[in-house]
């Protein structure tokens, strides 16, 4: 990013010292002051939303003032940075779902293995088998439609299925039936499906590396410079209320942000520093 003339120069380095004044404990006057908020801790969802936001009131302010050269000329590569930005995690986040799914289907094939076989023994007169039937049948109906419901309570459910197994007398039941090595499938299902769920939410948790994080700081910059400035701007050219007013507007989406701004979640280093106050 580079600019030209000594008006931008001086704004920015307005802009700078504005910022270090803040850190020193001095304090710009309260309409030009941007609202503090650390977003390094943001998920990338939190991110892109707060980005999206910022860009269309500054898409919106270049359109009523064409003059002002330096948004013009930062918002294109800014907003083209964002879109690629929005692909890329849209793409992360296809491949986790897709692996999820494709566990969760072993999962619920598994669990219709086990319900099938069950009911074959319906018909067979059998006592000793007619018998084990009987003290399933009341286990497997309470759990009959683990399949239908969403992720989370089906895996709460299976467990609880698998721990109810393994008591007796519907051991000794499911032995008596054969019914071990379907036992043995479903758990196994499960514990693929706990694992791919682990993976899946560590790395929607944590800063993606590559392209995704380089793509993020690009856009933390330039973001942060659009604050820097308008906050300069405002501030030197108070008779200008069109710096103000997007200020206020850059700093209303700010506060709408902030109870994202969790102290409980970690910050990575290698983030790039981000406006703050």
């Amino acid at each position: 990013m580079t600019f030209q003339g000594s008006h931008t120069k001086d704004l920015l380095s307005r802009a700078i010292l504005s910022s270090s004044n803040y850190w020193r404990g001095f304090i710009m006057t309260t309409n030009y002051t941007i609202r503090p908020l650390t977003y390094s801790n943001f998920t990338h969802r939190e991110f892109e939303s707060l980005m999206t936001d910022s860009r269309q009131i500054i898409t919106d302010f270049v359109k009523a003032n064409k003059n002002e050269d330096m948004y013009g000329t930062h918002l294109e590569p800014f907003a083209s940075k964002l879109e690629e930005f929005q692909k890329q995690l849209a793409s992360v986040e296809k491949k986790q779902t897709t692996s999820l799914a494709e566990v969760d289907k072993e999962r619920d094939s598994a669990l219709v293995g086990l319900f099938t076989l069950h009911r074959g023994f319906a018909k067979i007169k059998e006592a000793k088998f007619k018998e084990a039937h009987e003290t399933l049948a009341p286990v497997l109906t309470k759990y009959k439609d683990i399949t239908k419901h969403n992720n989370d309570v089906a895996t709460a459910e299976i467990k609880s299925l698998l721990k109810t197994l393994k008591e007796e007398p519907y051991n000794a039941a499911v032995t008596t039936l054969g019914l071990s090595p379907v036992i043995s499938a479903v758990t196994t299902a499960q514990e693929d499906y706990d694992k791919a769920e682990a993976l899946a939410r560590a790395a929607k948790s944590s800063k993606e590396v590559g392209k995704t994080k380089q793509l993020r700081t690009e856009i933390s910059r330039t973001y942060d410079l659009f604050m820097r400035y308008t906050a300069a701007s405002a501030e030197a050219y108070p008779e200008k209320v069109h710096f103000a007013k997007l200020l206020k507007d850059l700093n209303t989406i700010r506060d709408s942000k902030r109870r994202l701004s969790s102290p409980n979640k970690k910050i990575k280093p290698e983030q790039a520093p981000e406006v703050t106050g």
